[in-house]
């Protein structure tokens, strides 16, 4: 995380990196969908750091507790927002009563405090035998 790569860019170059390498030593698959080039919006540290931290606690869920043989890593730009969605192909669950490690752990409260302090939101869709899928929206700073 060098503060020299204060922008959106550095962040998706860093997860080019790290992911594969994290999720093979998991024995999973990765896709990542990112955009080519990588947009040069500026992004602050504590930002980048966030948004980093929480890429990991998923990938660490998917580990854990989804069963599952590959995830999917997206990032998108749409009207001045960052679209960051973390999908496995796992187990899923129903309810808050089978999620409830995920729902009632550090995990997910503490992903979606992190989204709020980057003044955006998180949300979960899941159900059982169809993988998690979280999604990260929030705003971009205009460009220089």
């Amino acid at each position: 995380m060098n503060p020299a790569q204060d922008s959106l860019a550095g962040l998706i170059a860093y997860l080019r990196e790290y992911i594969p390498e994290f999720l093979s030593h998991a024995g999973l698959h990765g896709r990542l969908d990112f955009p080519s080039p990588a947009p040069d919006y500026p992004l602050p540290a504590e930002a980048r750091r966030h948004l980093f931290l929480l890429v990991k606690e998923a990938l660490n869920n998917v580990v854990k507790h989804a069963g599952a043989k590959e995830v999917r890593v997206r990032i998108q730009i749409e009207s001045g927002r960052l679209l960051l969605s973390i999908e496995d192909d796992g187990r899923g669950f129903a309810s808050a009563g089978q999620g409830q490690n995920f729902e009632n752990g550090n995990g997910l409260p503490g992903m979606r405090r992190r989204a709020e302090m980057l003044g955006g939101k998180l949300d979960l869709r899941t159900e059982p035998g169809r993988g998690v899928k979280i999604t990260v929206t929030m705003p971009l700073p205009a460009r220089p």
